[in-house]
């Protein structure tokens, strides 16, 4: 039951997108997609030290909130439904945050202006690291060869695995500092050879893509 209430909790945080963002915090290289649940722009969107960095209006606050009520009124029925049942409970965790995720980027370039879109890309750019060189855009930026696709593939695949291993030495429901920091370490060692693999003209261009440092705050507080 407890773990069902996690899901539930964690499906209204992304169709609200305005919902507190504590325990989502974390980023690319530094932290990652693991624990608190993902770097998205939905996700971004949500926080205070993101909000503050794109100069984002209340009015601009106020029409993802929206957006976040009509999804949450939307599927509050499916989600009553789902209760106590785990594998519904996980597919309408996907619907809510599938449906979030249209509604967030079909109005993304109407509420916010073009200069907040391209500083949002930066940051989750930032955030994502070996998840960005892996994404096809960012490839096709980089014009990256066969040869360069499959070793950062491997660097992934590996990256991937060391971080199971840690996760099964995680106490289960409690948080361990000493394995998270293992795990930071781990994202960031295999970043560092993965932009390795770039040469030079490709490290400008990645420089371009992601723009100046934005140090995320790894408790950021949400809206």
């Amino acid at each position: 039951m407890k773990l069902l209430k996690t899901l539930f909790i964690g499906a209204l945080a992304v169709a609200t997108v305005f919902a507190s963002a504590q325990g989502f915090g974390g980023g690319g290289q530094r932290g990652g997609m693991g624990r608190w649940g993902g770097n998205s722009p939905l996700m971004l969107l949500i926080r205070e030290d993101v909000k503050e960095e794109l100069k984002m209006t209340e009015e601009q606050t106020g029409k993802f909130k929206k957006i976040g009520e009509d999804i949450r009124e939307k599927f509050k029925d499916d989600i009553a439904a789902a209760k106590g049942d785990r594998t519904k409970g996980q597919e309408i965790f996907k619907k809510v945050g599938d449906a979030t995720t249209e509604a967030i980027t079909k109005d993304l370039a109407t509420v916010l202006k073009p200069e907040q879109v391209a500083r949002l890309k930066q940051i989750e750019l930032q955030q994502l690291g070996m998840g960005a060189l892996s994404k096809e855009e960012v490839a096709k930026d980089l014009a990256l060869t066969a040869a360069q696709k499959e070793k950062i593939k491997g660097l992934s695949d590996d990256l991937a695995k060391d971080l199971e291993d840690l996760r099964k030495d995680q106490p289960k429901g409690k948080f361990d500092p000493n394995i998270f920091k293992k795990q930071v370490e781990a994202r960031t060692a295999t970043f560092e050879k993965a932009t390795g693999v770039l040469d030079d003209t490709q490290k400008a261009t990645w420089k371009k893509l992601t723009g100046e440092k934005f140090e995320m705050k790894l408790f950021g507080k949400g809206a």
